[in-house]
């Protein structure tokens, strides 16, 4: 039997966001992301998310449902996102730090830097961040393109079209680069060729499959 709109509008306005926060801790990774699902972007639980993240012992879907949440609220919890980021670079960098636990922070600081890269445009603190996270890992480039993207602030443009210049670069962080370029109100149009690219060559394989024309140059 449907539940009448107007009692689950009552239920949603009264949620009891502290009694499910505990919740967040079952071992049932489905009850924990009912949790998620339920609370939302609930401030009462940005602690706690925060927490999660940072402890990374939750299962991979139950934190990027909560890395969701707080990229939501992200103009609410920048602060906080900047300072963990910060923590985690510096624990990182810190030779002592054991490689297992380099992987957890390296994953941290890329929820941090998604959820900064959602907060309003114009923060010359949050643009340094993701400027300078965007050129330290050349695996980590096509992602953190998004980021700049996301973050819509156009003085990212000579960083990104200096980058796209790169006759080197592969088809994927080329469609990464090209994308966030036009996001920001650039272009860029130069033919490029990607044969044999094995990413370029998987696209073009599908899109025949799927009745496309081949992608040939692009530009």
């Amino acid at each position: 039997m449907p539940v009448p709109e107007f009692l689950c509008a009552e239920v949603e306005k009264r949620r009891p966001t502290e009694r499910i926060l505990s919740m967040l801790d079952s071992s049932d990774e489905e009850t924990a992301l009912y949790a998620v699902h339920f609370i939302g972007d609930d401030e009462q639980a940005f602690d706690k998310y925060f927490s999660i993240l940072e402890k990374g012992e939750a299962g991979e879907d139950v934190e990027n449902e909560v890395a969701e949440c707080l990229k939501t609220a992200a103009d609410k919890v920048k602060s906080r996102a900047l300072l963990t980021y910060r923590e985690v670079r510096g624990k990182n960098a810190d030779n002592n730090t054991a490689e297992e636990q380099k992987e957890r922070l390296e994953k941290q600081a890329e929820y941090m830097l998604e959820i900064l890269s959602r907060s309003a445009a114009g923060d010359d603190e949050i643009f340094n961040v993701l400027i300078s996270a965007f050129g330290e890992k050349e695996e980590k480039i096509p992602m953190r393109a998004s980021y700049l993207a996301a973050y819509g602030d156009e003085r990212a443009l000579p960083v990104l079209l200096k980058r796209i210049e790169n006759r080197e670069i592969g088809f994927v962080e080329f469609r990464e680069l090209k994308y966030a370029i036009e996001a920001l109100g650039g272009e860029y149009n130069e033919p490029r060729t990607f044969d044999g690219d094995e990413d370029f060559m998987k696209v073009e394989d599908q899109s025949a499959k799927e009745g496309f024309s081949e992608i040939g140059n692009l530009s």
